[in-house]
């Protein structure tokens, strides 16, 4: 080999391993940002945000568990060790984008259908957008709503983090000419029993996920009006944000089953 291509095979050596270094670096960098972003509960893993990985499984179509915590992993691996009749439904109130943190999706992903219910009008948008193949195969009804534990026009309220919340104590009866103390005006509240009836939602479906954001001391209050409506959710994944009482969870049947953090699994036994 003469001095010419001696000089270029070692000038491209060169660059070869400075490419791989530099290749090598960014996967590497990606490796430890996608571990940095997950949440390991146990075996379980769910997502702090969407990471790389996730977005590439998603566009896929892979399976993913894109709960916070790894709690939908864990309802999934419980519904195979303990089988149970009920219809593949799942019901996701305050289901932000549809993606991010959601409950819901790995069920649909598996070929459940859904309700999912969201209030903020950004989010909802989102929403829309990121299930619109499964509105548009009929597997997904979405719903742009504000919930209340009785019907009637009552004042939003908006936290610091931009959080819209349904539920929360201080709403005042618009409709009696009570101060708005929200931030985001009056709306027409809706109950959970009335969207499930609007929607058509099986009386045994199989999940119901409730994020209704600051004042989950209405859990209890939800999930009575809804057995007395004749709905019974096999699981039932709640965020806990404040102290409440489980005592109308466990008159109902449910058992506490696991708990991620802020989210807690109950699971109505029965045959």
């Amino acid at each position: 080999m003469n001095k010419r291509n001696a000089k270029g095979a070692s000038c491209f050596d060169f660059l070869c391993s400075r490419y791989c270094l530099l290749a090598l670096s960014i996967i590497g960098f990606l490796c430890w940002y996608n571990w940095a972003l997950t949440e390991k509960t146990g075996q379980y893993v769910g997502y702090k945000t969407l990471t790389t990985k996730t977005r590439l499984e998603i566009y896929l179509n892979k399976q993913v568990d894109t709960s916070w915590h790894g709690q939908t992993g864990f309802v999934l691996d419980h519904m195979i060790a303990n089988p149970r009749t009920m219809s593949n439904y799942v019901v996701d109130v305050g289901a932000h984008d549809g993606v991010w943190l959601s409950n819901s999706f790995p069920f649909l992903q598996r070929g459940y259908r859904g309700l999912l219910v969201e209030g903020n009008p950004g989010n909802f948008a989102d929403l829309q957008n990121n299930l619109r193949d499964y509105v548009q195969s009929g597997a997904a009804v979405l719903v742009n709503t504000m919930i209340w534990i009785k019907r009637g026009k009552y004042a939003k309220m908006v936290d610091d983090a931009g959080w819209w919340d349904g539920t929360e104590a201080r709403l005042v009866d618009c409709t009696r000419g009570e101060r708005d103390t929200g931030d985001g005006g009056c709306e027409e509240m809706r109950t959970v029993p009335d969207l499930l009836e609007e929607a058509g939602v099986p009386r045994d479906f199989a999940v119901l996920s409730m994020d209704i954001e600051m004042r989950d001391v209405h859990y209890d209050s939800i999930i009575k009006g809804v057995h007395e409506g004749g709905w019974k959710p096999r699981y039932v994944i709640v965020e806990l944000n404040v102290k409440w009482s489980q005592k109308v969870f466990e008159d109902l049947g449910y058992i506490s089953i696991g708990r991620f953090n802020y989210d807690e699994v109950f699971w109505l036994a029965g045959e």
